[in-house]
């Protein structure tokens, strides 16, 4: 996720370059034609051109509310599953006993749950990092995990059944420990839902069709705004024109996927590391993963 205010341009320009370059050279194409071959009624008037251009504003103006709707309600998912991490972890550490097998359980419960938000991140970017998980779980634990599917949901159930089967746990905190399970499983699934649902191809399409469109027709409508000494404004122009709308669609593209492990999606690094970090010292723990930066304008 980008933190800085001021964005480098060597961030933009990776998004972009390689359409700017495309819109310079077709720019400095139709400038050639015309100056050399004397093809002047080439130009066309800019009134279609400008109509052009402000349905494709207005359409990339709602894409990019669409992308970005997903981007924040990604956000918001793993917001609510920080603040769920927290109380299911008080109410685990806040059952009474003096039982040192039960305390131990109950730390054994919480260790495994910042598995599931390390399992879920991973799961979420398709990387295989499970061994990352190892420190989290029993030995016999992280054996049967590896062989599973959907990893995250089956800490959950180890989770659930560890709760259930203890004799020592009230029926009302066992009520709301699976209540709070439950939550972890919407959040899951609400992930999962954004991942593997993508925006409407016909979004991402007619974007970029209609972006080409314009990128090659308005050097010709620029042509008519200039007198003959002045034609090779119409080079720079392009780009600067062609390139707000290429940025803007470039921008869009960028954000609507929140789980693929870029620099503008959400911070998934991050806040597990705020769950593990916030999970260990309600735990009593003295030694805590040091705290996740921002590197160079970006929080991972």
């Amino acid at each position: 996720m980008i933190v800085t205010r001021i964005i480098g341009w060597k961030e933009t320009f990776k998004l972009v370059w390689k359409d700017i370059v495309y819109s310079g050279l077709v720019a400095f194409v139709v400038w050639a034609v015309i100056r050399y071959y004397d093809v002047h009624e080439w130009a066309i008037d800019f009134a279609p051109i400008g109509i052009l251009g402000s349905a494709l504003a207005i359409f990339l103006a709602f894409r990019n509310n669409s992308a970005y709707d997903r981007w924040w309600e990604a956000r918001k998912i793993w917001g609510t599953l920080v603040n769920w991490s927290r109380t299911y972890a008080r109410l685990l550490i806040s059952i009474p006993s003096e039982d040192y097998e039960d305390r131990q359980l109950i730390r054994q419960i919480v260790n495994r749950h910042v598995a599931f938000v390390h399992a879920l991140r991973f799961h979420l970017r398709h990387q295989d990092s499970w061994q990352r998980l190892k420190p989290h779980l029993t030995e016999e634990e992280y054996e049967e995990l590896i062989h599973k599917k959907n990893k995250p949901n089956h800490l959950l159930y180890l989770s659930a059944q560890q709760i259930q089967e203890n004799k020592h746990i009230r029926a009302v905190r066992k009520f709301q420990l699976d209540q709070a399970l439950s939550e972890f499983s919407n959040h899951q699934g609400a992930c999962e839902r954004i991942k593997n649902t993508p925006m409407p191809r016909q979004y991402e399409a007619m974007t970029k069709f209609f972006t080409r469109i314009f990128t090659l027709i308005l050097p010709l409508g620029l042509f008519g705004l200039f007198e003959y000494g002045q034609y090779w404004m119409t080079i720079p122009l392009t780009v600067i024109i062609a390139g707000a709308f290429i940025t803007i669609e470039k921008t869009g593209a960028a954000i609507e996927d929140p789980f693929e492990n870029t620099t503008h999606d959400i911070p998934l690094t991050s806040l597990c590391n705020t769950i593990e970090r916030d999970l260990k010292e309600q735990l009593g723990d003295n030694k805590l993963p040091p705290k996740m930066q921002v590197v160079h304008g970006f929080l991972y």
